[in-house]
């Protein structure tokens, strides 16, 4: 991901796809799946596990998404009381309903599902934040 000026200069609709597209994309890999049930059979007997695995990954997008919705906030484009929880309900909206049906082996979304998907998160999300001019 391009340093914060960077993705402040591009267009945010395109900036919040890339975000949510890159972490529903990520989700979606074999390895990453099979690694999250591994983590999720053992992180009861090992918590340091799961705090390694959000650490590591998740976490990280997170704060760089929050920082992106901060600014946005501060620039006044978009309305957000706090912007790491408005982070987690982007990403939240990108992985709906797609990664509980690829978990229980429902089905595997085509990358027109994905693009579906990803910017109806991306706008509903907008329409939840975006200041009214």
């Amino acid at each position: 991901m391009p340093a914060l000026t960077q993705l402040l200069d591009a267009p945010i609709e395109a900036v919040l796809n890339r975000f949510a597209h890159q972490w529903l994309s990520s989700l979606l890999q074999e390895e990453q799946a099979a690694l999250f049930r591994i983590v999720l059979a053992e992180v009861m007997q090992f918590p340091a596990l799961g705090q390694l695995i959000e650490s590591s990954g998740p976490a990280q997008v997170v704060q760089r998404l929050s920082e992106y919705l901060a600014q946005l906030n501060q620039d006044e484009i978009l309305q957000i009381d706090d912007a790491r929880l408005a982070a987690e309900q982007l990403l939240a909206l990108s992985d709906a309903g797609i990664i509980r049906q690829m978990q229980l082996s429902v089905s595997n979304p085509s990358s027109s599902q994905i693009e579906l998907h990803v910017n109806s998160a991306v706008n509903v999300f907008l329409r939840a934040y975006r200041r009214a001019n």
